[in-house]
């Protein structure tokens, strides 16, 4: 037998497997890699050849290639470079409309909202990000764009860019900066009464998570958030939060589970005393005003504001449909009134994964005037805060990734006399028809 080449004879294959000693005339790589993969697809077809075999011959084939240069090429490596990026976006189609308003008429608009986001694994501990978004540049709180502006082209914008770092040494730790996701764990009914999920914050933040605890699943996150930044000013005020939770996801017996979690948000200078100093209380949505200058126009907010927002959720999976009962609590202490608390309690019943599921859900909610920052809360209701009223909905699973949405809100205002409108006692509502296209 020739030195060069060594067999490999297999009971019930009739073919020779051929190493890396092969002779160069047949290692040239247009001649060895169809032999290869004739070799890979045959052990593959072959019922005699046991699973562990059949990966064997598998793994010896790619291993050949690649010594061969056969597949390592740009094609391959740019095939790798792909397999490290996840995607994931959406498509909402909505229809909305808002009637019973003080000093408007009622209106109904139809709107849609695009976002398509990316990220690539570096390593095995680095990750950068990103995320594109349908928006105007100055909302922070909604992506939504409506229809019927003479055609006009609507503005696309950077929602997100970050980096972030999972240390090999800390198993479950992270490090994320830049603009990014707020990390917190949220009301499995209805989540945005402090925090608009649309807000995507910026700065850092570090978080921790680990399971199987005596306490459950365990998580604490904290950062610092940039809201407004005036280095370059005389007076080198910048506007800034420090925000931290901690939670839990403990089960109680097989059918039960319990999630808990109490979170804060501290805001320092949010008004900063040089140029800009209108900017962030220029969209104030609800909170209460001082005028400081003495112009009869107010032009910083009354209260100050650092946050305790602690919910608690009992989830049960006992019957046909899962069920979700859900309290969430606000307290602001440095509020100066007493318009400092809000709280809610609501129900989700059903589920919304794959194609026929259904959920319905409701919940009962009051924010009063200064218990929450406003710019940054919801924009669902037709006001940030200083309202009371009921939110409840339904969501169809048409086809998996594909839901309709049917969902509703009325409002009254908690403290009259608050605004420049007539500031009526009466509901206020809005109605809303959404498609959500997941991909």
């Amino acid at each position: 037998m020739n030195a060069r080449r060594r067999s490999l004879l297999l009971p019930g294959v009739g073919f020779v497997l051929l190493a890396p000693a092969l002779p160069a005339a047949v290692q040239g790589g247009d001649e060895l890699a169809p032999r290869l993969d004739r070799l890979q697809k045959a052990a593959q077809g072959d019922p005699a050849l046991s699973p562990e075999l059949k990966t064997a011959l598998t793994d010896v084939a790619e291993a050949l290639k690649k010594q061969d240069g056969t597949s390592g090429g740009a094609g391959d490596a740019l095939a790798e470079a792909f397999a490290k990026i996840r995607f994931a976006g959406d498509f909402r189609l909505r229809h909305e409309s808002d009637w019973h308003l003080d000093d408007r008429e009622s209106r109904n608009r139809e709107r849609i909202r695009l976002r398509l986001g990316a990220e690539y694994d570096v390593n095995g501990q680095i990750a950068v990000g990103a995320r594109l978004t349908t928006g105007a540049t100055t909302d922070e709180n909604s992506p939504h764009q409506n229809l019927g502006e003479t055609f006009d082209k609507k503005p696309v914008n950077l929602d997100r860019a970050y980096a972030t770092w999972k240390p090999a040494c800390v198993p479950g730790g992270w490090v994320t900066a830049g603009k990014f996701a707020h990390a917190f764990e949220t009301n499995p009914v209805y989540a945005e009464l402090v925090w608009d999920a649309d807000v995507q914050p910026e700065g850092a933040a570090l978080g921790w998570k680990r399971s199987g605890t005596s306490a459950g699943d365990v998580a604490l996150v904290a950062g610092e958030y940039v809201v407004l930044d005036n280095s370059s000013s005389s007076t080198l005020e910048s506007a800034w939060a420090f925000v931290a939770q901690a939670s839990a996801k403990q089960k109680l017996g097989e059918k039960n589970r319990l999630v808990e979690a109490i979170g804060l948000y501290a805001y320092q200078e949010l008004n900063p005393d040089d140029v800009n100093a209108g900017r962030f209380f220029g969209e104030n949505n609800g909170n209460a005003g001082v005028d400081t200058t003495g112009d009869g126009v107010a032009d910083d907010y009354a209260s100050r504001f650092t946050i305790y927002n602690p919910f608690v959720a009992w989830e049960n999976t006992s019957l046909s449909v899962p069920i979700t009962v859900a309290v969430e609590y606000v307290f602001n202490p440095r509020a100066k009134n007493d318009a400092d608390t809000g709280y809610s309690a609501g129900v989700k019943v059903g589920r919304n994964k794959s194609k026929g599921d259904w959920q319905a859900y409701y919940q009962w909610q009051v924010m009063e005037q200064d218990a929450a920052l406003s710019n940054l809360t919801n924009d669902d209701f037709l006001f940030g805060t200083n309202y009371r009223g009921h939110l409840f909905g339904v969501r169809f699973q048409l086809l998996d990734k594909t839901e309709l949405h049917l969902w509703s809100s009325c409002m009254r205002r908690d403290d009259l006399g608050t605004t420049t409108t007539t500031d009526s006692d009466k509901l206020q509502w809005r109605a809303r028809v959404d498609l959500n296209i997941r991909f």
